[in-house]
């Protein structure tokens, strides 16, 4: 019984430091896909990208509408969707166009915010 219980603890063991170690492969796999989508848009791309990020905090149901946000910034708004296009192309986010009530944007990788400020804030 000893050593049926102690070759169980230790696959137990090996088990979570594996399920560790696939969180942590997702996370740098998540974390470089962002770098690589933000380092990727032109600088008006950019602009647009944050603004919509900006635009999305402030709502609670991933509802904007894009109009808005390009006129409240001074971009066109042919950039903003090219921006969404680009960001929903490569994974990063998905969208949905409501017509005139706006559009639904859900961002599926958590680290494409982050990525998308610094990378802002560094031009």
């Amino acid at each position: 019984e000893m050593i049926l219980a102690e070759c169980s603890a230790t696959l137990v063991a090996s088990e979570g430091a594996y399920a560790r170690q696939q969180r942590n492969e997702k996370a740098e796999q998540l974390h470089a896909v962002a770098h690589l989508v933000a380092k990727s848009l032109s600088f008006s791309q950019l602009q647009a990208a944050k603004y919509l990020l900006d635009a999305l905090a402030k709502t609670s149901d991933g509802m904007v509408v894009t109009g808005q946000i390009a006129e409240e910034h001074g971009v066109v708004r042919s950039v903003l969707l090219n921006s969404i296009r680009k960001l929903e192309g490569t994974g990063t986010l998905k969208s949905r166009s409501l017509g005139k009530k706006g559009t639904w944007v859900h961002v599926l990788n958590p680290y494409v915010e982050n990525e998308i400020n610094r990378q802002f804030d560094g031009v």
